[in-house]
């Protein structure tokens, strides 16, 4: 048996997911193929616009095998934290052999799986474990300068004798690294297999491909207000009906500023209460921006906008606000780090058809696995309570819109089409 996985979002879906997901199977020669995908919270420091639940029942239809769930709170971090959450699940399944994904190549590339680009991203990887002299030097002296991170490492990959750095720091590359860099670090036998991506680039926000367009531009299209008719080109054919309802209003699409109370909330118990010595990736100069207008009553993006300066990029603060808003501690993520970044294997989903994959990973896996919540609770710890506050912003966004407190989405094969609103406990994993 011989098994591939992809890291995904899937936030939302869009022809692109899908393309990754059948070259990953094609190339691999994969019998089966596991999405490794974040929660109801995702890289870039929101809420997903839809539902953990929703978007494993969205990879399946894609052709996924088996949804497992990366765990909080890493699908809400760093490039890096990302990784290797992401990584170290793939590697705790057992039963992985290929770890495929998308990057961005040269744009003279035509699409080729061009050699020498991948090579270029291997030795990139190998220098942000390693952190040579050189690399370690310059990116000092650029944070010094008050550069951000990525512009400060794309220097230091610069200074290391990395030829495209600039294309190696953009968006989705800066992920295909850092997914190589822990392969490595971890000493993994999996297989690394690089796609190259199609269509719009990460942050094009309108749409230019006529088949490709990007998740931040589908985004847009879908909180504007856009038809299916809008968007049809851009999803796979097979996603149109449960487009349709989310549309229709069948399940709320949530944005950032849908966590705005609860940020100023805590902003609020931070002034009163003193700020806490155990706040997670929250750095002393960046709290002290953010606290200094706490009183403001400014939405989620409103606040990431006025905090923004040359040293945090936006996505940084997007990710630290998020972090104050859910109250992630130091020592959460540093005890899960210190388990290995994987306490549980979590499933979302998965393929009747796919029942050998499942036994497989029950013999294999390193890891306890958990397909009910309530089952596993003990192991699951607060990302149930980040999960929970998720199907609350869900409500009030119901309760804003004047819409029923209905589900449209099964969570299994016994589920009518419309249920209420349910808690982490309530959930069961989604069957096709």
């Amino acid at each position: 048996m011989r098994t591939s996985a992809v890291i995904c979002e899937l936030n939302p879906p869009h022809n692109g997911h899908k393309y990754i997901f059948e070259e990953i199977r094609k190339r691999s020669g994969s019998d089966y193929l596991i999405a490794v995908m974040s929660g109801n919270y995702v890289q870039r420091g929101e809420p997903a616009i839809v539902d953990k639940f929703t978007r494993a029942r969205i990879a399946l239809m894609m052709g996924a095998d088996l949804v497992l769930e990366i765990p909080s709170p890493f699908s809400f971090q760093s490039a890096r934290e990302f990784a290797m959450a992401g990584v170290s699940l793939a590697a705790s399944s057992g039963i992985i052999d290929v770890l495929g994904f998308g990057a961005e190549f040269p744009d003279d590339n035509n699409g080729n799986n061009d050699v020498s680009f991948s090579d270029m991203l291997k030795e990139a990887a190998a220098i942000l474990l390693e952190e040579p002299p050189a690399y370690k030097e310059v990116l000092k002296a650029e944070l010094k300068k008050g550069a951000s991170y990525p512009l400060a490492s794309e220097c230091g990959l610069k200074a290391s004798g990395i030829e495209a750095a600039e294309i190696i720091s953009s968006p989705n590359n800066i992920l295909a690294r850092e997914y190589l860099r822990a392969l490595k670090q971890l000493s993994s036998d999996i297989e690394p297999l690089i796609i190259p991506r199609l269509g719009d680039g990460y942050n094009d926000d309108i749409p230019r491909d006529t088949r490709f367009a990007s998740a931040t531009a589908l985004r847009r299209l879908l909180l504007s207000g856009a038809s299916l008719d809008e968007i049809s080109a851009y999803i796979p054919a097979e996603l149109c009906g449960i487009y349709e309802d989310i549309i229709s209003g069948g399940s709320p699409l949530l944005s950032p500023d849908d966590m705005s109370e609860a940020l100023n909330l805590r902003l609020l118990s931070l002034i009163y209460e003193g700020r806490s010595t155990d706040l997670f990736d929250v750095p002393e100069d960046l709290y002290n921006r953010i606290i200094k207008d706490a009183e403001r009553p400014l939405s989620f993006a409103e606040r990431a906008m006025d905090i923004k300066e040359k040293r945090y990029t936006y996505t940084r603060i997007s990710r630290a606000l998020l972090n104050l808003s859910l109250g992630v501690t130091e020592s959460e993520v540093s005890e899960l780090k210190n388990n290995g970044y994987v306490p549980y294997i979590r499933i979302l989903g998965f393929r009747k058809q796919a029942l050998r994959l499942l036994s497989e990973l029950k013999k294999h896996a390193a890891a306890p696995i958990v397909s009910n919540a309530a089952a596993g609770r003990d192991l699951l710890g607060r990302s149930v309570f980040y999960d929970n506050i998720y199907y609350s912003l869900i409500s009030s966004a119901r309760r804003q819109k004047n819409t029923p407190s209905e589900s449209y989405f099964p969570d299994s094969k016994n589920q009518t089409k419309k249920n209420p609103i349910r808690n982490e406990y309530e959930r069961q994993i989604v069957i096709i």
